[in-house]
């Protein structure tokens, strides 16, 4: 990208030169002022413009790798001047709309034989590799009469991890669960295992039920169990990568969201010495991980996930319970995290969990769509509303129904929209633990 353009000056000082044309009804020898002057003017501003693009820049930008989806980033972006003159300019950081929601412009002032840096803020609304194009500069000529516009730099490249820091209730719940050592985690939660990890002194608000009466006897003050959740279990995460996950919630797809919360739930599983399989599929398995206590960091889990997106095909929900079934001998949580479309989609879904309740513990994990519930609570005001009203209502009736279906074949069903999914993930994982496996 290159170009010139005059400044304001330039503009300024060509209406000042363009008077003696006024008066030249009167005088006409005063046009001949009038043209000199504008040629005069126009010399100046092509001689402007040539030491401007002869002026050598060269710009260099440090974006961290990887970025992470909806979380911001800052970067340095340096521009170095080796000419004798300071330049006066203008830098345009052009990211796109991956990267950034406006095209980032800074002015700067970099002095002869030196360079100067800028912070600029990114904010990635996409997963994936992303093109990145090279800054553009805007100068101003010696004489500040000639603007030129170049590009400073190479077309990029920038990797885009998915969301590490989730909203704030779940990202408390998650660092407890991944900092505290195992056996001091003391959230009271329904279904806990009672796996002994020690003994303490009792404290005011602990349950009478975790006294351990023979320590309190024979110390002679009251001592309380302390528990921990069982080790050792087989987790197994079954994401949907189908059409269905592919609808946007809070500028991100349900599968973005959706794939954040399983590696938070993954993240938490592992810390608790548990084993994890995470399965992608839509109509085929599309990716297969297993990690455990053993297995080296999750920056080369980010690396083999980030970039996967949801196709347009439907789901084969059966296809991925077959999987577990042949693959998963031991008795194992499966957490399916999906979103049921329509009523077909949910009963393909129901089918393929019923055939794993015998063996294993299903939890669906629904992803909402808060336009089906916000058309399905809303008020008509006209026919085209009340049909959609209508066909909102009768979804939301089948799901219901379905899910009740499920529960009473041993299925746990967990409906939530996008914001609370990794809260709610993380709940459920910790009162399913212990008391169904």
């Amino acid at each position: 990208m290159s170009g010139i353009s005059p400044t304001p000056r330039t503009i300024s000082l060509a209406l000042a030169g363009s008077a003696p044309f006024a008066a030249a009804f009167l005088w006409p020898q005063l046009a001949w002022v009038g043209w000199s002057v504008l040629g005069l003017l126009a010399l100046a501003f092509l001689w402007d413009a040539v030491q401007g693009r002869r002026t050598p820049l060269t710009a260099s930008r440090s974006l961290p790798d990887p970025l992470y989806q909806a979380e911001p980033a800052f970067y340095p972006l340096t521009v170095t001047n080796p000419s004798g003159r300071p330049v006066s300019l203008t830098v345009r950081e052009v990211l796109g709309r991956e990267l950034t929601d406006a095209p980032l412009d800074r002015e700067l002032v970099v002095p002869a034989g030196a360079q100067a840096t800028v912070k600029l803020r990114a904010l990635p609304t996409v997963r994936g590799d992303i093109t990145v194009q090279a800054p553009v500069v805007r100068l101003t000529g010696p004489l500040g009469l000639a603007f030129h516009t170049r590009t400073l730099g190479e077309v990029g490249s920038a990797r885009v991890f998915p969301r590490m820091r989730q909203p704030e209730d779940a990202e408390l719940l998650l660092q407890q669960l991944i900092t505290r050592p195992v056996g001091t985690i003391r959230e009271r939660f329904k279904g806990v295992s009672q796996e002994i990890h020690g003994l303490r002194n009792y404290l005011p608000g602990d349950p009478m039920r975790h006294l351990d009466w023979k320590a309190t006897a024979r110390l002679q003050r009251p001592v309380t169990r302390e528990y921990t959740l069982a080790q050792n279990q087989q987790v197994v995460i079954l994401l949907d990568a189908g059409r269905s996950m592919a609808a946007h919630t809070d500028g991100a797809s349900q599968f973005d969201h959706a794939l954040s919360s399983a590696l938070a739930l993954l993240r938490v599983a592992v810390t608790q010495g548990d084993e994890v399989t995470l399965l992608i599929y839509d109509q085929d398995i599309r990716s297969v991980v297993k990690i455990d206590r053993r297995s080296r960091g999750f920056q080369a889990l980010f690396a083999r996930l980030y970039d996967i997106q949801p196709s347009d095909t439907e789901a084969h929900h059966a296809l991925a319970a077959q999987w577990v079934l042949r693959h998963c001998k031991r008795r194992s949580l499966v957490v399916c995290l999906s979103a049921a479309a329509d009523m077909g989609s949910a009963d393909r879904l129901s089918l393929a969990l019923k055939t794993l309740a015998g063996r294993h513990v299903p939890l669906w994990v629904n992803l909402t769509d808060p336009d089906l519930s916000e058309v399905a609570g809303s008020m008509a005001t006209s026919t085209v509303q009340a049909y959609a009203k209508l066909a909102a209502m009768e979804i939301t009736d089948a799901n219901q129904a379905a899910w009740t279906r499920l529960r009473g074949s041993g299925v746990h069903i967990h409906s939530t929209d996008a914001r609370q999914l990794t809260l709610g993930l993380l709940r459920h994982y910790v009162q399913l633990k212990g008391s169904r496996l």
